[in-house]
């Protein structure tokens, strides 16, 4: 064949009018796939759970890699600079290592905790809460091994662990170890898991919830219950220097002398948490470098202010500025329209409750105004933007003067108002249905918050009661629930085991669970990358086109969070392989097609985003292969080839607008055609594309070069 031969392209066998019910459905979904607005709304939906996460939750999911939809980069919460010991399961990222290298400040007991890790080469660490336990476990192995550390899956079953189990040099986490396991430790099982990691050369750490008594004598000397004392001051000294190491030039004399600082540090007690003394030293940062007032420091730490705090809340305002408060804790920094129609509607439910008199349906309309509400709220009015369909609108936003006042507002509702927790409970289930996307991701931020304190009770009346809906607008807000129980050291394990359930309930009733499960398992972290991956390729088995969507989302979500998204791709490859279930295979080429249209990279040099599976395949190391494979499968398939080549289109459009594009266009382009063996049809379509006025000729010019030096390389390689 020469290079001027034009043939029809290959492709599947001519279909039937009638398609079955299947290909209708996967139809569907490949053209929600396609349209923009489902990217929009599946961005949006991941700026607002970030969005809620910070007031509550203190910062952001999207992190590692793709920062969503044309970004990458980190997400922070109100607070910067937190030097926080949380990790995602697998791998634990250098760059983590190296900040809690910077703000670590050894406990008196841990040249004694790395003599016993060491000698043994596994450490038992059964230390409260807030003592720095996993900041501790996480230094000592970054102290010890050479080749990085790993966090184990939080289902891991200490008794089964074998040389398969652990590569050489690393270091080996698994933070909370379950009850049942914890009640049976014995020291033959330690001793032998201290075999198989003396030979491979690793050592493990294993944290225990110390409510759970360890079994008492034999295995004493491999436990630590005590890390040893750290002086307070000290330890906020590290932070509020790593947190400015930038400013090396910056001192930080000035500040912790202060008169209002030293009230504060003098009211530390030795028992503070780290976490809390961490958070402290970024707002100390913050006042060094003049973006905090040092008023604002006293206000939120010292004793007299959390007990005005305690006053004011509760003998200070009424209820329906109660309820207004506790409005705005939910949709802190939010429109004021949207705090003061929440917090109408939880008024008359509190009211309903504590004033329950019949008839009563009046209610004052003109007797407090929304300025006196903000005042007595301690909160403010600022100016913001709102994106909508039809662009920005400028809005004005409610927002507490001091951001710790929503975690504040509600875990006092939690833990001294039962009756009201439960009502709010309630309202926050009925908002979990509202039209609006930043109320369904806010309630269910601030539901998963409240279930830190009543998971069984939160869970059955609220989370539940969405998820069983089978509606997308509570799904969102189910999902949302899921976010902060599951980052919790005692209900993270749980959230994993509720996902591991949900995900497997192949019955009918259990399908709108299913979809729930198959979109929190993208976002939270209770599960490591590859369990979630693993969860995700089993229910591919048993799919409509609604889950496959689902589905398909969950891996674009994974893929913008994981440090290495190759991992994502080859389970891709896995998935579509022909020996899969064809439902399988389906959803992971589904699933590439979402991927290629969702998500999208900022190139310094390039004035258009370029697709991300387009940049991995140029830029990532080991990225090219995969994509190649899932994109030459896709338009070998009967049921994508049409939705493939017009993703590829798109991307051909991208590149007429950019340059950049596409001499990386036409190479991926061209290594798809020769994978498929077909390259005669790769060059059919892009002669199509800029046949009709205004097509991207010149794109499409770079395109048919590079498939022309494909065809002259085969022919001088035979083929």
């Amino acid at each position: 064949m020469t290079a001027e031969e034009e043939v029809e392209p290959k492709g599947p066998a001519a279909e039937p009018d009638q398609k079955t019910e299947p290909e209708e459905s996967f139809a569907k979904a490949q053209e929600r796939a396609s349209d923009p607005a489902a990217a929009n709304g599946w961005n949006e939906y991941r700026a607002k759970l970030d969005t809620a996460r910070q007031w509550l939750g203190g910062g952001g999911t999207t992190n590692v890699f793709f920062g969503g939809v044309g970004q990458i980069g980190d997400t922070v919460g109100p607070v910067a600079g937190h030097a926080s010991a949380m990790v995602l399961n697998g791998p634990v990222t250098a760059a983590s290592l190296d900040r809690l290298r910077a703000a670590y400040v050894e406990p008196a007991r841990y040249a004694d905790l790395r003599r016993v890790l060491q000698s043994h080469q596994v450490l038992v660490i059964n230390a409260p809460s807030g003592t720095g336990r996993t900041a501790t476990a996480l230094r000592l192995l970054d102290d010890l091994c050479v080749e990085g550390v790993r966090k184990l899956d939080p289902d891991t079953v200490l008794k089964t662990l074998d040389d398969k189990a652990f590569t050489g040099l690393h270091g080996y986490l698994l933070e909370h170890l379950d009850r049942k396991q914890s009640r049976e430790l014995s020291l033959y099982h330690l001793e032998r898991l201290s075999a198989v990691l003396q030979r491979k050369g690793c050592m493990l750490v294993v944290i225990t919830d110390q409510a759970v008594p360890l079994p008492a004598g034999d295995i004493e000397h491999l436990v630590a219950d005590d890390l040893g004392a750290v002086e307070p001051e000290r330890l906020l000294r590290r932070h509020l220097e790593s947190a400015l190491e930038r400013s090396p030039s910056t001192d930080v004399e000035p500040v912790l002398s202060h008169p209002e600082v030293r009230e504060v540090l003098g009211e530390l007690s030795r028992d503070v948490s780290h976490h809390d003394l961490s958070t402290l030293g970024a707002l100390l940062a913050e006042v060094v470098t003049g973006r905090v007032d040092i008023g604002a420091v006293r206000e939120r730490y010292s004793h007299s202010s959390r007990a005005s705090f305690v006053d004011w809340f509760d003998n200070r305002i009424d209820l329906a500025q109660r309820a207004f408060v506790i409005a705005l804790a939910v949709f802190n920094d939010e429109p004021v329209q949207v705090v003061s129609r929440a917090a109408t509607a939880l008024g008359e439910m509190l009211s309903a409750v504590e004033v329950p008199r019949r008839g009563d349906r009046g209610r004052p309309l003109f007797e407090v105004p929304l300025t006196t509400r903000i005042e007595q709220a301690r909160a403010e009015v600022v100016d913001g933007v709102q994106e909508t369909t039809l662009g920005s609108v400028a809005v004005r936003n409610a927002r507490f003067r001091d951001d710790t006042y929503p975690a504040r507002v509600l875990e006092h509702l939690c833990t001294e108002y039962d009756q009201a927790f439960t009502v709010v409970a309630d309202w926050l289930r009925l908002l979990g249905a509202d039209y609006g996307g930043r109320v369904r991701a806010r309630a269910g931020m601030a539901a998963g918050f409240l279930s830190r304190f009543d998971f069984v009770g939160v869970h059955d009346g609220v989370i539940l009661h969405w998820a069983d809906l089978d509606n997308a607008f509570t799904r969102d807000a189910a999902v949302a629930a899921l976010q902060l129980p599951a980052e919790h050291p005692a209900l993270g394990r749980v959230v994993h085991t509720l996902l591991r359930t949900w995900i497997r309930d192949r019955s009918a009733e259990g399908m709108s669970r299913r979809k729930v499960a198959a979109r929190a398992l993208g976002t939270t972290t209770a599960l490591s990358t590859d369990t979630a991956l693993d969860l995700l390729r089993r229910a591919a088995r048993h799919v409509d086109w609604d889950t496959a969507f689902v589905i398909g989302e969950s891996v674009s979500d994974v893929l913008c969070r994981v440090e290495d998204p190759v991992v994502v791709l080859d389970a891709l490859v896995a998935w579509s392989d022909v020996e899969q279930h064809p439902l399988r295979r389906e959803t992971a080429l589904l699933s590439v097609l979402i991927a290629g249209a969702y998500l999208t990279v900022d190139v310094s040099e390039s004035s258009e985003k370029w697709p991300a599976l387009l940049w991995l395949a140029e830029h990532h190391d080991g990225g090219r292969a995969p994509v190649v494979t899932l994109y030459a499968r896709m338009l070998q398939s009967a049921n994508f080839i049409d939705q493939g080549y017009e993703q590829v289109r798109r991307w051909v459009r991208v590149a007429q607008r950019d340059e950049t594009q596409r001499v990386p266009v036409a190479k991926l382009l061209a290594d798809i055609a020769v994978e498929m063996d077909d390259v005669a049809s790769m060059r059919h379509y892009a002669r199509r594309w800029a046949t009709p006025r205004g097509g991207p000729a010149k794109a499409v010019g770079v395109v048919l070069e590079h498939l022309e030096e494909r065809v002259d390389h085969g022919r001088r390689d035979g083929w």
